[in-house]
């Protein structure tokens, strides 16, 4: 390849690497402004909630937001289900129709004759209707615009969304929704102050009522629940530490952006249990967009490295200060939010870099990389054809683990021989069929097989398939929860133990 090629093919990939990135003020981690769908810790100390959160998680001592004013239950509670709780949880909740409403049918589009445990499926299918927006990759900005709007709330500290009049839910919303036995969702029984003193390190301040706050933490949890069961990876950030900044022509004023992102989840035991937050132990993340945006300004952000003390979050913050003392009025503010952030693309922006590459296997020698920026002239002539699987294929080289038809082996075949191709058909045409037949080959063969796809069901499929056919045990997953660190060593040292 000749040097301008070369550089031609970089200047293309830089092209498509911006792309990916939305540089826009709709993007939250640019320009973050508070919604519905997130939640403020007051009087934050960074340091120390990364010590407690990342540093000194345990089971018994997770971290628990507190409304104001008030304490809610305690973090120690007793792991012993409630058995009273649990059968209130599975009564059916009715109200009183809707004007004009068909029975069981509310004026948002919510069937009111529901169980509270069926919550997670109605929730996911109607209230939060905004799939495509996770699918396709797009900044939080619009997700949050789409949830936001259908967000009940009737408090009147709430943070409210710019939303038009006609868009905006009433605020007694979820009360006509649901009734008064909503109460099982939002109310949580008070903290004596004793216990609250001496375990005050594991709470975390709101300026929320007891009732708002149940409620937010309950459809964050539902949203990020459904996107991780649904699409496999998880949108649900503590943002530690904003950068007050604004563009290189200051034209639109100051903006706020997050600085570090911790990767959590929510839980709680019970109904009538408060909600605990939980590191999933998954890589904090930099700030990637405000990276790339603060370019034009000449100022660089550093990659957090994830130091073993709280001090290394102070150190940290100061190094950004330092870097952003040459530009007036911009500050590191040290504001605490929960939210939804999305990452999809940004790892496929690291990953076209270049300088990410190993020496040996330059970004440019990739045989894909090269098909698509240097297409070669070469005829790959006629593939495998269906009507030839008799006449070309004996039953002792063939390693089908499922059915196949004629048309699903001449896939399989072609694969084989290192082709590279696009398999289209149809629901029920046994695509994941195939996918399972062809691992089976390519296993038989000596081969590695990295399987990935971009909905989660995909996934379960093929998976539960392997498993059925006793190939499940040479299968590493590395998406959704199983994909943190503790958990894929503690998968290898399993292989590593028990070889096959």
């Amino acid at each position: 390849m000749s040097e301008l090629s070369k550089v031609d093919i970089y200047r293309q990939i830089d092209v498509l690497r911006q792309s990916l990135l939305d540089l826009t003020m709709r993007n939250q981690l640019l320009n973050f402004r508070p919604r519905t769908m997130t939640v403020e810790v007051k009087d934050a100390e960074l340091a120390e909630i990364y010590d407690r959160l990342v540093l000194k998680q345990t089971k018994t001592k997770l971290l628990q937001f507190i409304p104001r004013g008030e304490a809610v239950l305690s973090s120690f509670e007793e792991d012993e289900e409630d058995t009273n709780s649990e059968k209130k949880e599975n009564e059916i909740l009715t109200s009183t129709d809707d004007e004009g409403m068909s029975d069981g049918e509310s004026e948002f589009g919510v069937d009111k004759n529901i169980k509270i445990s069926d919550l997670s499926l109605k929730t996911d299918e109607d209230v939060f209707n905004d799939d495509q927006a996770m699918m396709s990759g797009e900044i939080d900005e619009e997700l949050s615009e789409n949830v936001s709007k259908d967000i009940p709330s009737n408090s009147d500290n709430a943070i409210s969304p710019d939303l038009s009049e006609d868009s905006s839910p009433p605020d007694n919303s979820v009360e006509e929704l649901t009734g008064e036995q909503t109460s099982l969702l939002w109310e949580s029984p008070p903290l004596d102050q004793d216990t609250l003193e001496k375990n005050k390190e594991i709470f975390l301040s709101t300026d929320l009522t007891p009732t708002e706050l149940q409620r937010r933490l309950f459809y964050i949890n539902q949203r990020a629940r459904s996107v991780m069961e649904e699409q496999g990876y998880n949108i649900l950030y503590l943002a530690i530490g904003f950068l007050k900044w604004k563009e290189e022509n200051g034209s639109n004023g100051f903006r706020e952006a997050p600085l570090l992102l911790i990767p959590v989840e929510l839980e709680r035991k019970r109904v009538k249990g408060s909600f605990k937050l939980r590191w999933t132990g998954e890589d904090i993340i930099t700030n990637i967009s405000l990276q790339a945006k603060l370019v034009d300004n000449g100022v660089e952000i550093p990659d957090f490295e994830m130091p073993r003390t709280k001090e290394g979050v102070d150190e940290y913050l100061n190094q950004i200060t330092e870097s952003i003392s040459h530009e007036k009025g911009w500050e590191v503010i040290p504001k605490v939010f929960l939210g939804f952030f999305s990452f999809t693309k940004f790892v496929m922006y690291k990953d076209l870099d270049p300088e990410s590459w190993p020496e040996d296997m330059p970004l440019e020698e990739n045989p894909l990389i090269k098909s698509i920026f240097d297409p070669s002239e070469e005829e790959f002539g006629v593939g495998f054809q269906e009507d030839q699987v008799d006449a070309k294929l004996s039953s002792e080289n063939v390693y089908h683990v499922l059915d196949a038809d004629s048309s699903q082996i001449s896939v399989i075949e072609e694969a084989k021989r290192g082709r590279d191709l696009v398999v289209e058909g149809p629901p029920g045409t046994g695509k994941s069929q195939t996918i399972v037949n062809l691992i089976a080959e390519l296993l038989a063969l000596g081969n590695t097989v990295l399987f990935v796809s971009e909905k989660m069901a995909a996934l379960e499929v093929v998976k539960g398939r392997l498993d059925r056919v006793g190939l499940g045990e040479f299968c590493l997953e590395l998406h959704s929860k199983k994909s943190n660190k503790k958990d894929v060593l503690e998968k290898l040292e399993h292989v590593l133990r028990n070889p096959k």
